[in-house]
This record gives structure tokens, sequence and C-alpha cells, in this order.
């Protein structure tokens, strides 16, 4: 290429939260002479993911300084995605792991109402024999397998639009088999019991859903494959000949396409495992979750500084984006129109342009603009979506040939009210809760509440309790502490000395939201707490915070995965390779998941960019 053409390509992302940043580090690590443009809405960049530290203090004179968490608060150690950005972000100094040795590495609990107290969740063979629910697991995936493959397809009952789906959606056509809830896949393989009491909480800890409208293709694809490779039983699939057989089968085929030279359309992760670290290698052998000494913000921050390193990367903050379209004056542009919120900023691209792709000109207007239509758009060859759907389909117009793109509303996205709790160091020996990571609660046997009731409904719509100082206690300071005792079970080896306890209390998703002010909330939640965890009334927090989430996980509907493969054969016909589209919206709402789609958006674009440069030189 020639030296007076830095650059021919504009890639502008759309959304700062955790999937954009991924997007916009691997193009930019990789691609340093294309352009690009992160634009987000709000004044910071993370979206959901957010991490506090605040300053607490008792009646006794103790202080301390606590790390709480609005979002996500934890990533599995298996998570390629995650431990590529570490290593790339050296950020391995600044790890916190949770073993898996440890109390909350393996003690998880269940409350079923209206019984008072926690059920521990069996964790080892001995007692899946001795624990009432470790009895129902135990009675569950022992005669799995000899209940008849019963995967069939009954006539459709799915109505699949783009703006609404049928709560009942029970079977759907789907890429790669039908479709069903994950209640009725649970349901069908392990019994009513199982799916009611170990599915729905299952659910309400990951995506804060209803089970019986949640895509098991979409949200489990993994027991869909389990199911599949043993003919119809999920045990027998995952642990027996099947699996041995399949897993063989896979390696070889991978071993034939790498001794054949065959390309594979991903990239090999750079997790540094070249680089010989025998510590780091052990935790994370040994983890069960990990974490940040700051929280998972600890992430953003580090990616943001990387990307303001880049010279090629542009971020702007407080700006909106009004509507996307395709610019038919210029050959394989984009027009991206803004709305600055809090300043007027004039930029000029110093890259120089030719005739077959446009310059940018990027122009952002203030709040108080009168004329938004005259300000110029900024213009882009490849534009990356991480917006919620319903909203990039209120910022995309519909084509005059082929209409709008499909299935942007369909749908559900849950609300989630996240309440920190820190509590004093305890005046006794007497734990405020178990050792262990926290507890869920199953959907109650007569269903949510109805929508019309929350205003006086009594019940907070309580998801799960996570139990932050025993995981990860590394994360707080405590300070000056004159307290004796430690608030947690004595079994908690990590914990030296009297400290302040944190709890993490999540409601709403499938519960209607509750019109309570923070205090009110509070008041409510503390009772059923105490009440869930064996009566023992609780403190007064010494401080507390309440965030809501709002709309904040999708719901996927069962058939998602077929909607997502008709939105992506629409994106093709109408914007050609030019408009990618990702995020939790599309599939998977983990941080790994999120940083992992990503990571492919910026692969697949910035193959297309090199084969666009190679043709014209």
């Amino acid at each position: 290429m020639s030296g007076s053409h830095r650059t021919h390509h504009h890639v502008v992302i759309l959304g700062g939260g955790i999937t954009g940043l991924s997007a916009a580090f691997h193009l930019a690590r990789k691609h340093p002479t294309t352009q690009i443009t992160l634009i987000e809405k709000s004044t910071r960049f993370g979206g959901w993911v957010r991490s506090e530290r605040v300053e607490v203090c008792d009646n006794d004179g103790n202080r301390g300084s606590v790390l709480l968490e609005a979002g996500p608060r934890t990533i599995r150690p298996n998570s390629k995605s995650i431990l590529e950005l570490i290593h790339l972000l050296d950020l391995r100094s600044q790890v916190l792991s949770t073993p898996r040795a440890s109390p909350a590495g393996q003690n998880r609990f269940l409350h079923i109402p209206p019984t008072p107290g926690l059920q521990p969740l069996p964790s080892s063979i001995l007692s899946a024999f001795t624990l009432p629910l470790g009895r129902l697991v135990l009675k569950s995936v022992l005669a799995e397998p000899f209940v008849a493959a019963n995967r069939s397809r009954p006539p459709l009952t799915t109505t699949t639009t783009t703006t609404t789906t049928t709560a009942s959606s029970r079977y759907d056509e789907n890429e790669g088999g039908e479709d069903e809830s994950i209640d009725s896949f649970f349901a069908r393989r392990f019994g009513d019991a199982f799916a009611r009491t170990l599915g729905s909480a299952l659910v309400h800890g990951i995506y804060a859903a209803d089970s019986r409208r949640l895509s098991v293709n979409a949200a489990f694809p993994a027991l869909c494959a389990s199911e599949a490779r043993g003919n119809g039983s999920v045990v027998w699939g995952e642990i027996g000949p099947p699996a041995w057989f399949g897993r063989v089968g896979v390696a070889v085929q991978r071993w034939k396409n790498k001794a054949k030279g065959e390309e594979v359309n991903t990239e090999a992760w750079d997790t540094g495992a070249f680089v010989e670290d025998h510590e780091w290698e052990a935790r994370i052998g040994a983890a069960a979750l990990l974490s940040f000494r700051d929280g998972m913000e600890t992430l953003v921050h580090a990616l943001v500084k990387a990307l303001r390193g880049f010279s090629n990367v542009t971020l702007r903050i407080g700006t909106a984006v009004r509507r996307i379209s395709q610019d038919e004056t210029h050959r394989g542009s984009l027009e991206v129109s803004c709305h600055r919120f809090y300043f007027y900023f004039y930029f000029i691209c110093p890259y120089t342009c030719d005739a077959k792709l446009p310059c940018v000109q990027v122009y952002l207007d203030d709040k108080n603009s009168e004329d938004a239509d005259a300000v110029a758009p900024l213009k882009a060859t490849h534009v990356i979506s991480t917006l919620p759907l319903p909203v990039l389909d209120s910022i995309i117009p519909s084509q005059p040939s082929t209409g709008a793109l499909p299935h942007l509303n369909v749908n559900p996205l849950s609300t989630v009210t996240v309440i920190n709790l820190v509590f004093a160091p305890a005046a006794s020996e007497t734990p405020l809760h178990p050792p262990g990571f926290g507890y869920l609660i199953p959907r109650p046997e007569q269903g949510y509440p109805a929508a019309e009731s929350a205003s006086t409904s009594s019940e907070p719509g309580l998801l799960g309790v996570v139990f932050d100082t025993a995981s990860l206690p590394e994360q707080d300071d405590q300070g000056q502490l004159n307290s004796i005792g430690i608030g947690v079970a004595a079994t908690t080896t990590t914990i030296a000395a009297a400290r302040f306890i944190k709890l993490t209390a999540m409601l709403g998703g499938p519960y209607p939201l509750l019109p309570k002010e923070p205090d009110a909330l509070l008041a409510t939640v503390l009772p059923l707490i105490s009440t869930q965890l064996g009566g023992r009334p609780l403190p007064a927090p010494v401080h507390y915070a309440v965030h809501r989430n709002e709309e904040s996980i999708p719901t996927y509907l069962v058939g998602h995965n077929a909607r997502m493969s008709e939105l992506r054969r629409a994106l093709r016909d109408q914007w050609g390779d030019r408009l990618k589209v990702i995020g939790a919206g599309v599939g998977g709402v983990s941080v790994a998941d999120c940083v992992k789609a990503g990571r492919q958006a910026a692969f697949e674009i910035g193959t297309q960019i090199e084969a666009k440069m190679s043709s014209t030189e």
C-alpha cells in the first residue's frame, strides 16, 4: 500500500460496555492502520460492570475499606477470553481467586420456601446420599439414563414475530434441532421436582429469568449436545462411552485439520501459556472463581487505558447515536448520526482517503442544538453494534426493498436490583451465615406474583444472596479493627481477624418490580434474609447501596437461535459485511461471553479489511 494512504478503513463501534471495549481492543492491536471510533452514550465505560470502593466504620471504632460490585462479580477460571485479556493487559498481579477447596468454592445452598433456613447442595458423593437435595439430585441423575429418549417434535406452538413471542412456547424450529424451555428440558429428562427446585434456581442465578421461558438451546447448549451425543440421555452423553469416543473424535479431527493446514475461522488464544509461571498456573488450576483486587471494573479500566494508548483509536463518551443508515453516495460507507450530550466537539480525521472509500468527518452536537439533522454524519466502512437489540431497532431505518431487521424486539429484558449490605464485625463468634458462596431461591410453587399486584405485595422478589466476604476477603482493607470474632464461620481460614461482612442480595427478574424507595426496600429485604438464613435477626448494616440495573439481562425465548440465524441472514442481505450485531442480546450474557463476542467480531472484520487491502494493492 502507498505510504500516502495510512488507512482506507474506519470501524465505528456502538456501545462502550465490555463487548465494545473488547472489540475495539482486539481490532486495534491487530490492525494499527485501521481507524476505530468507540461511541458510548453514558459518561462512563463498562456498561453493567461497576465496582466501587467505600470507607466504612461502626460504633466500636472499627474502620475499613470494602469493595462493592453493582453488576458481575466473578469469572470462571476456564474462560480463555478473560485469561487472554489478563495476559495481554498484564493484570496477573491483580487477580484474586476463590480456591476450589475453600468453603466458598465447595458450598452452595438453596432456600426453599416456606421452610426456614438453607439447604446445602451436594458437593461430594457422600453428601449426595445424606443431604435432602443430594437425594433429589442422586435419584434424578441415576434414573435419567433409563428414561427413554423423549425429545419429540410436536406441532409448533410458538408464535414468532419481530415484536413478540408467546410465553408458553415449548418447541420451535432451531438451528441444530428443535428447541424448548430449560424447565421443559429438565422436567422431561430429570423430573418435575428437579426442574422446579434446581433448574429454576440455576436460571435465577445466571439469567434472572423464568426457566419456563428461557431457551435451553440458547442458554445451555452443552445440555442439548450431551443429550444428542448420548442418544437421548444427558448423563450417558456426558460421562458414558459416547462422551469418550466423541471427545476423541473431536481431537482427531482437529489433528487432521492441522496436518492438512486447513485454517479455522478463529484465532489462537494468547493466554501467555508459553511464559513459564508455575505459581500462576497453580493458582488458576486450583481456582473455582476469579476476580480482581479492585473488582471487575479493573478489566474495564485496563481496556480503556490500553485503547487510549493506540493512536488509531478515538473514544467518545456522552454521545448517543440517533440513526445509522447506508450512504448510497459513498461506496462502502455507513452514516452514523450522533448527538453529543455534554459538550460540542469537532473532529476531522487526519487519515487520507481515496474516491473508493469515504473520508471520515465527525460532527458531535450538544443537547441544545436546534437542528440535529444539520450535523454532518460520521462515515464508516464498518459498524459493530453492541447495543441492546431494541435500542438498535430504534436507530436503524427499514430498507425500502427488504424492510426492518427481524427479531430485534422479541426477547424481554430483565431488570435486576442489587443490594450491597455491609455489616460490622460480629461481637461474638456466631456467624451471620454458613461458610460458602451463597444461596439461590427456586421459583415459588404457585408461580410468580402478577405484575398488577406489585404495589400491594410484600414479596420483594429475592432471587439469591452472595456471601462476598467468604469468597473474596482479599478485596477488602480492614484497617483498624477493635472487635473480636470474625462474623463468618471459623472454618473460613482465610479470615484471620475481625472484619466487616459483605452480603449482596439480588432481586427482580421475573418478579414484578416493587415501587419502593431504598430505605423501604431495605426494611423489607433484611427480615426476609434473616428468615432465609435461619431466623436470627440481622443487625442494621453500617453501609448499604441499592443499584437498579434496568433491562440488563436478556431472556432468550424459545427459538432464539433460529431467530438469530435469520437476523444474520438479513444483515448479510441488507448490509453486506458492513454491519455486525453482537453482544448479550445475541448470545451469551457472561463477561467472558461478551469479551469473546467482541474478539470474534474484531477478527472477522479484520479479515475482511485485510482481504480488501490485498485486492487493492
